[in-house]
């Protein structure tokens, strides 16, 4: 992995703390936002993604 895929990896690690944290109080939209975050960070090769 590139340096710049390590950093969009890591970016999208944190996006998707944000987004856990906003789904936990119920609403919907984040919990899709969470979903489409875990596929992409496992795209990138971060099979970590669905640890919670």
């Amino acid at each position: 992995m590139t340096g710049i895929e390590t950093r969009y990896l890591a970016q999208l690690k944190n996006l998707l703390a944000e987004c856990r944290h906003m789904a936990a109080y119920g609403e919907a939209i984040w919990a899709r936002d969470t979903e489409a975050l875990v596929w992409a960070i496992r795209q990138l090769g971060g099979e970590e993604a669905g640890e919670e």
